[in-house]
């Protein structure tokens, strides 16, 4: 994709931007007088606009439109929430407050997707089970469960009841009686030997047990996977953020305590951590898509460490992203200064 934008001396200094998908594609050309930027800017309307552009200046718009026909753009700064607030309440909200609770509000949306996805594996599993009822045929046979462990096998049965909520107190002497009833007919069991009837009773039922908990297991690791982004945000979170410790609630609701296990609201978190948070909440929020995201001096209020991990954390959480940065931090630029443009030299 190309942009191109030029400044022309007409009445009024307009720019003209030429947006072409290839070098000889057609290009779609759009003049937008200076004034428009210049009387939205002085009003404090051109932040608000990149979000949320109004017929009132469409030319801005179709530009907009048209790049995010080609590429989608990720553009953050840590103040840019909505410039209109929602209600009342709302305008006593200072701007990088309302763009955490904007992130922190997405969060829930983004995160109830990935339930739902986990929810559907978790069904699937269901009906392996149920169809296991009529169709052992599938599962493994007598022979394959000579190196079954028992006591493994009893760990994962835990896992399924207690996914289901069964109460240990239903199941657990159950449980154990089978498993050691399990453990003798393994023992006994050889391939060249006859068994008793009570041990092929048991072998039978191991061996669709064992069919089963292969299927549990490939579920723990469709659900891990399905919630990777989740717990990779998480973790790197609380790989930075000293003697804090971030959590998601049932309700999919960000969630920081102190070492000690005081809740801390997320506007008291200080500055650096506010705009870390915002950062990489957005990056998560972009859901792996490939993507351009453009962020104008990232490093402010971020400690000199945070700065050198900003952009392994970003790639971290969404490698499919493209990073574009304007900064005055070494530290950001880090290991991929042979990536950056200097400024001074070409304007």
């Amino acid at each position: 994709m190309y942009v191109r934008k030029e400044l022309k001396e007409r009445p009024e200094p307009t720019f003209n931007y030429r947006i072409l998908e290839t070098a000889r594609a057609r290009a779609h050309e759009f003049d937008i007088d200076v004034g428009d930027f210049r009387g939205a800017w002085r009003s404090g309307l051109m932040r608000n606009y990149y979000y949320h552009m109004e017929e009132r200046i469409p030319p801005q718009r179709r530009v907009r439109e048209e790049i995010e026909k080609l590429i989608n753009i990720n553009w953050i700064s840590v103040h840019r929430a909505s410039l209109i607030p929602n209600d009342e309440q709302d305008k006593m909200v200072s701007p990088i407050d309302r763009k955490l609770r904007q992130v922190a509000r997405d969060f829930g949306a983004y995160f109830s997707t990935l339930d739902k996805r986990a929810a559907e594996e978790t069904d699937k599993f269901q009906q392996i089970y149920l169809l296991s009822l009529i169709s052992p045929s599938q599962f493994e046979s007598i022979r394959s469960v000579a190196s079954v462990d028992a006591e493994e096998e009893k760990i994962a049965i835990k896992g399924v009841f207690s996914e289901f909520n069964i109460a240990s107190g239903v199941f657990g002497s159950k449980l154990e009686s089978f498993t050691k009833r399990m453990a003798t007919a393994i023992k006994n069991y050889a391939p060249d030997k006859p068994i008793s009837g009570d041990d092929f009773l048991v072998l039978t039922d191991t061996a669709r047990i064992h069919g089963l908990i292969n299927q549990w297991h490939r579920l723990l690791d469709k659900r891990a996977q399905i919630y990777t982004p989740k717990t990779d945000f998480v973790n790197i979170v609380n790989s930075l953020f000293y003697k804090k410790r971030l959590s998601i609630s049932a309700g999919n609701e960000p969630v920081f305590e102190e070492t000690s296990g005081a809740r801390i609201p997320l506007d008291q978190l200080s500055s650096g951590e506010k705009q870390m948070f915002i950062l990489l909440g957005e990056t998560l929020l972009q859901r792996g898509a490939h993507c351009v995201f453009m962020a104008d001096e990232p490093e402010i209020s971020l400690h000199i460490d945070w700065q050198m991990e900003l952009v392994p954390s970003i790639r971290k959480i969404n490698p499919n992203a493209q990073i574009i940065f304007a900064t005055h931090s070494p530290d950001i630029v880090g290991a991929y200064s042979k990536n950056t443009i200097n400024l001074e030299k070409i304007i």
